[in-house]
């Protein structure tokens, strides 16, 4: 039996998006922020003005966080920046560790010590050649795990390891202790 909607839950903001990833809100602001990966545009929600904005980029942005010193973390296919979101100037942090023309970064996260977890895929969607990276602090990107993934059936969200074994990388999170946790179908790394 279908469950009533609850009249309470609405929509927050009604933007479409080709890929939206990456949802943050930022506590200092107060505000909801996401990318849209293949727009190449990172929006911002604040609730109590009801407004709405964007940031139009060249190429594709993926996954965002916090700076503790202000402005925002971009992962971009050109590498990781700094975006002043009062200017919207961007300082860049570190060159891509990759070839840009093959991967991009994916999603990502900040861990308890301030330090920035990305993983990348291959942009075609074949090759196994996903990392992880950690980045340290200005122009310091280091390839932390070689994940060995592939974008299977994109449709499907299935991921092949470097076995063939089908695995969906489903999420990542941080403890209060410093460990940061991927979870897949194929097991908790």
């Amino acid at each position: 039996m279908p469950r009533e909607a609850d009249p309470a839950v609405r929509v927050a903001v009604a933007q479409a998006s080709l890929l939206g990833e990456s949802p943050l809100w930022h506590p200092r602001e107060q505000a909801l922020y996401w990318c849209d990966i293949p727009s190449h545009r990172l929006n911002r929600f604040d609730p109590r003005r009801g407004e709405l904005s964007h940031w139009q980029f060249e190429t594709d942005m993926a996954s965002i966080a916090p700076m503790l010193d202000g402005g925002l973390l971009l992962a971009m296919r050109d590498g990781l920046w700094r975006l002043d979101t009062a200017s919207g100037e961007r300082e860049r942090l570190a060159e891509p560790p990759y070839d840009p023309k093959l991967e991009r970064f994916n999603d990502g996260k900040c861990d308890a010590q301030g330090r920035f977890w990305g993983g990348t895929m291959d942009f075609a969607i074949r090759e196994p050649s996903g990392a992880l990276y950690r980045f340290d602090g200005p122009g310091h990107c280091v390839r932390a795990l070689d994940a060995g993934v592939a974008l299977g059936d994109y449709h499907h969200d299935i991921w092949g390891s470097k076995d063939g074994a089908p695995a969906e990388i489903g999420a990542m999170a941080q403890t209060a202790d410093g460990w940061l946790w991927i979870g897949s179908t194929s097991g908790l790394y």
